[in-house]
Formats: structure tokens, C-alpha cells, sequence
């Protein structure tokens, strides 16, 4: 992380987390909070927020992990945003689903889901993956409006309110 203004950097890593198990950056996983101190990324197939205030390096020690949909499994996380408000996250799934036979189906979720108890809020969609996975391209700094690719086929993505339950 740079700060702008004074050139300074920061790093924060830890040993077994990298680029194999799926880190926020390696599909745009990387959102702030609108008072900049908390970051949302994808560590381990975990969703952790970041506090880029606490002292250290330590990627674990310096973030706690988000309760995510329990019961849920299993699926792997293709994206995730946080509100600017850092009530909800936005993220799509990728879901598996092995019928009898071995088939498997592999869908897609675009759920909306509280970030203190991972209760879902809403699901926006929930498609079939043909060669892409949906990307969260922007959120509104009140997080009620998102510009969302690669949602063919499928419902339209409309705005939506988090409403005072998030």
C-alpha cells in the first residue's frame, strides 16, 4: 500500500499465503471502506478485513476474517467487495454442485450478505458460469448501485438498498 501524498509505502504478507491459494488481487478482490482504514480481500479462501491501521506486518494478526453465508458449502469465492460503509459485502460464488453419476454443474451467485454475522441480504443472481464469471466493476460510494460484467444469461442487475437490517 503507497500513500499518494507522501510516497511511503507498506507491506503485510504471511508464510502459506500467496499467489496458489487464491490471494485478493488475483481476481480483483481488493475494496476499502470509505474512511480508508479497512480493506476487504481474499486470503485462503477466507474473506478478511484488513485494518491498515494496527501496527506490524502480519496479514493474519492485522485482520479478521468475515463470517461468510454459513451453511453454504461448497463454493469458492470468484470476487468480493465491501460496501463503502462496510456493512455488507458484495461477492460472486462459484457453486459445485455433484449430482449422482459424478456430474458436476458449476453456477454462479451474486449475493449480497451482512459482514458482522454473514447473514445473506440478498441473492441479485444466480446463472450459470459459460467461460466467465460475473465481475463487480463499481460500487457507489453509498453502495447502492453496481456496474456488474459478464451477467449474460440472466436477470438484469439493478440498484439496490441495503436497508437498515445490513
Amino acid at each position: 500500500m503507497f500513500t499518494l501524498a507522501t510516497g511511503t509505502g507498506r507491506t503485510w504478507s504471511e508464510t502459506g499465503i500467496g499467489t496458489g491459494k487464491g490471494p485478493g488481487a488475483v481476481h480483483g478482490c481488493l475494496s476499502w471502506t470509505s474512511d480508508g482504514h479497512s480493506l476487504a480481500l481474499l486470503a485462503d479462501r477466507q474473506i478478511r478485513l484488513l485494518d491498515t491501521t494496527a501496527p506490524g506486518p502480519s496479514l493474519l494478526a492485522n485482520s479478521t476474517p468475515v463470517p461468510a453465508l454459513p451453511g453454504r458449502d461448497p463454493f469458492w469465492w470468484r470476487q468480493v467487495m465491501i460496501t463503502p460503509d462496510g456493512q455488507a459485502i458484495i461477492a460472486v460464488l462459484q457453486i459445485n454442485q455433484t449430482h449422482t453419476g459424478g456430474l458436476t454443474d458449476i453456477t454462479q451467485q451474486l449475493v449480497l450478505f451482512s459482514t458482522a454475522t454473514g447473514a445473506p441480504l440478498r441473492t441479485l443472481n444466480h446463472i450459470p458460469v459459460h467461460g466467465g464469471y460475473q465481475m463487480v466493476l463499481w460500487a457507489s460510494p453509498s453502495g447502492h448501485d453496481l456496474i456488474v460484467s459478464n451477467t449474460e444469461p440472466g436477470p438484469a442487475i439493478g440498484p439496490f438498498n441495503l436497508g437498515p437490517t445490513a
